[in-house]
């Protein structure tokens, strides 16, 4: 499932020529009640790190302006943040990438410490026992901002240490 990453993204870069200013849109991940990331505010090109034990089911939310599309993509870590004319931020997971969800920012997700208005999507993964000792990248590609002034961008990404 690569092609629709690379779809939404080359899609993105069509329909705006400016990075993303508004800071409604972040990448958390709940590990029992321990949140990693940001949902808003993020700062581009950065990536927050948290180890998870195999069997553990995971909350991957999505955070952006309300009822935006996103793509949640996972892969190796990248030592390069990829700027793409019109998108926010850069893209941080190295290849190959996967397209693990695709959706609609639809409703709050969890607790948000972000003043913009914003909407997210929650997406949960059991780690599976083959992932022991891998380092894996959540990133995702959603809209910040509002209305016709949406703009695309990148999430910072999470790296998870699986144990």
């Amino acid at each position: 499932m690569r092609t629709p990453l690379t779809l939404c993204a080359a899609a993105a870069a069509l329909l705006s020529s400016l990075p993303a200013q508004a800071g409604n849109y972040g990448l958390t991940v709940d590990i029992n009640g321990t949140i990693t990331g940001r949902s808003c505010n993020n700062s581009g090109c950065q990536a927050a790190g948290t180890p998870v034990q195999v069997g553990t089911t995971i909350s991957v939310d999505v955070w952006g302006a309300p009822g935006a599309v996103y793509v949640l993509g996972l892969g190796p870590l990248s030592r390069t943040c990829l700027t793409i004319p019109g998108i926010g931020n850069g893209l941080m997971l190295g290849q190959p990438a996967d397209t693990i969800s695709i959706g609609v920012l639809s409703a709050p997700v969890g607790v948000s410490l972000c003043f913009a208005q914003q909407q997210g999507a929650s997406v949960p993964i059991t780690i599976p026992a083959s992932a022991s000792g891998g380092v894996f990248r959540f990133q995702a590609l959603t809209f910040s901002g509002a209305g016709a002034g949406a703009t695309p961008v990148f999430t910072d990404a999470i790296d998870l240490t699986v144990l």
